[in-house]
Formats: structure tokens, sequence, C-alpha cells
């Protein structure tokens, strides 16, 4: 009895697609320019102003400015919007990183400083995201440090106040009050 082993495939080798190239540096940097460019439509959510199909044509449009610009690589929509999802994952985790060694309290090498993607990504998603946090502007450091520095006590906490000098701490007299934890 004789079995025969199917065969699961009957393509040969050559009838594959050639892979694309990846995303250049500068492809990705076109696109997220263009990303920030027509963010107001791609970031909205639906409504009577904004529909999908603008948003599709939108893409379209990226797509095509892509394929304008780097004509080797012809990218789909669906392959722009995955490489903005991928692009967008990549940098809020860098930043997030950033972030925590920002605040950290030092001991041990710098934080790396984030490249110009990661500064784009973080120009698209605003300083409000809720995947980063921190504090919110630097302008805002400096001015709370600035409000700090220039209070100055009242009048009626400056009379009050006594200045004391060396003699007046360093006496001869002992002290006539003695603690319970001293006298053991």
């Amino acid at each position: 009895m004789a079995t025969s082993i199917p065969q699961l495939s009957k393509s040969s080798p050559n009838d594959k697609k050639p892979r694309k190239g990846n995303w250049s540096r500068d492809e990705t940097k076109l696109l997220l320019e263009l990303y920030q460019e027509n963010a107001t439509v791609l970031k909205a959510s639906f409504s009577s102003g904004i529909t999908s199909r603008q948003k599709q044509t939108t893409w379209q449009n990226m797509a095509s400015q892509l394929h304008e610009v780097f004509p080797a690589n012809v990218r789909t929509v669906k392959e722009c919007q995955k490489r903005w999802q991928t692009v967008q994952s990549a940098a809020k985790a860098n930043l997030s990183r950033h972030n925590e060694a920002m605040r950290g309290t030092g001991g041990g090498p710098a934080a790396p400083p984030l490249d110009d993607i990661d500064e784009i990504v973080a120009d698209i998603l605003g300083k409000k995201n809720h995947g980063m946090d921190g504090i919110d502007d630097d302008e805002e450091v400096l001015r709370f440090i600035h409000d700090a520095v220039e209070v100055q006590p009242s009048t009626e906490a400056a009379e009050k106040t006594q200045e004391v000098t060396p003699a007046d701490v360093i006496r001869d007299e002992p002290a006539s009050v003695i603690s319970t934890k001293e006298s053991r």
C-alpha cells in the first residue's frame, strides 16, 4: 500500500512578490512632516466636519507625496498608517524613558538625548499627551523658581524678627532647662 505525501504549496519560489525595502530615515521624516501638516484632519474625531472619507483621502495624498519624493518604494495607505503607528509607539516609549531619567536623582549615566524623529512625534502628540507625564513646560518651572526667589517677607514679619549675633548664641550661663533625655 503506497501512500503519497500531499504537497503543501504549488507555487514556485519565482512566484513570490519581491520584498519592499525598509523605511529609510528620510522617508519616515517626510511621513511625520506630512502627518504634522494634516494632523487637524487625521487626529480629529469623526463628526459632521471630519468624515472617514476625508481621513482616507488625506492618507492617500500623503502616500502619493511620499511616492513623488521616493519613487523607488511605493507605499500604500495601509503601510503609511502602520509606519505611523510603529513610529508613534516607539517614540512614546523613548519619551517615557527619557522623562523618567530626567526625573531621576542622578548617579549613573546621563539620559541619552532624544533623536529628531522622537522630537517630531512629541510635537505632533503635544505636551499634554497621557502617555508622557512629567513637568508640562520649562517656562512653568522657570516662572515658579523666579516667583519663589522674588518672595520677600512682609514688613510685619521683618519687624518681629531679631538679628542674632554669635555672642547671643554662645553664653557663659548654664542652661536652665535640661531635657529628660539628656539627664539620664
